[in-house]
């Protein structure tokens, strides 16, 4: 009787069996749940061999990025040679030279070695520009060129400025 009631009855177009067959359909057994989770676990989790590789990516990164450093640095020479080249360029009275020393690779430099390096290397322009003022003066006198007295008075100028304010020790 049950079963022939169970049939009988009719819930949105569909019988009671119809009902619980879609229901049974839709819910899910602890098994397919587990399976569910564990799927979207493993998504989530690395394997060893995954985090081998990226330990094994990020130690090759690393060195490769030492490696470029230490080229950097290799190419860089330490301050007291730059000093030294400097004064050897300067015995040589190539000052055009020694300013280019001082401004390689300042960037690279401790920010005490640039302003140091800075510093010699703007004097050393000062210098040089009051030799080529007086080579220029000195061309005009040998060649019997038409006199600048502009250029004399900056000439001047500039060796006063030089023997007031540069000590040499």
């Amino acid at each position: 009787m049950a079963n022939r009631i169970s049939k009988e009855i009719t819930f949105d177009g569909g019988t009671v069996k119809n009902m619980a067959e879609r229901i049974s359909k839709q819910i899910k057994t602890p098994e397919e749940q587990i399976n569910t989770m564990a799927s979207q676990i493993s998504k989530q989790i690395k394997t060893p061999e995954a985090k081998v590789n990226e330990e094994s990516l990020a130690l090759t990164l690393a060195i490769k990025l030492t490696q470029k450093e230490n080229l950097v640095a290799a190419k860089i020479p330490p301050y007291e040679e730059l000093l030294s080249q400097v004064t050897d360029s300067n015995q040589q009275q190539d000052y055009e030279r020694t300013i280019e020393i001082l401004d390689e690779d300042i960037a690279n430099r401790t920010p005490e070695e640039q302003r140091k390096a800075l510093k010699i290397s703007g004097l050393m322009s000062v210098l040089l520009a009051s030799k080529k003022l007086k080579r220029a003066i000195s061309t005009i006198d040998d060649y019997d060129l038409p006199d600048d007295p502009g250029l004399r008075e900056i000439s001047a100028d500039l060796s006063e400025w030089v023997s007031k304010n540069l000590v040499v020790k």
